[in-house]
């Protein structure tokens, strides 16, 4: 009588081994069920309308790196002095009031951390992606 009650106990907890192993075997080789959000791929050439400048870089939407010369610039800004006039890829207007801004950027210090690269420009004609 003893000896089946240990072949019934070992069987029992071998049973829940089992259950436990097959529950748990995606967390054991690293793969999940929790998937991550991913970015939103936004073609940079898009971007136009009112900006606004962060100071702090997780509440940005892109981190831009300023270039001085404008052919290293990915895209080239011109910085428009009304709302309405900045309908075109690469026309901008900085606004001082967050919530009215169509995206908001980042400026970076190092070029590596930087989603893209920007130059600004004087002339209307020259603004937009290289």
């Amino acid at each position: 009588m003893y000896i089946r009650f240990i072949k019934y106990r070992s069987m029992k907890n071998l049973f829940f081994i089992l259950i436990f192993a097959v529950v748990s075997f995606p967390q054991v080789i690293g793969e999940s069920t929790y998937r991550a959000p991913q970015p939103l791929k936004v073609d940079i050439c898009d971007l136009y309308g009112t900006v606004y400048i962060e100071e702090v870089r997780a509440f940005a939407d892109y981190k831009v790196y300023v270039q001085d010369i404008e052919s290293f610039a990915k895209m080239v800004v011109y910085k428009e002095s009304t709302e309405a006039f900045a309908d075109r890829p690469g026309h901008w207007f900085f606004t001082e009031t967050k919530g009215f801004e169509d995206f908001s950027i980042y400026i970076e210090e190092v070029e590596a951390f930087a989603d893209f690269t920007i130059a600004y420009t004087d002339f209307q004609t020259t603004a937009g992606c290289q």
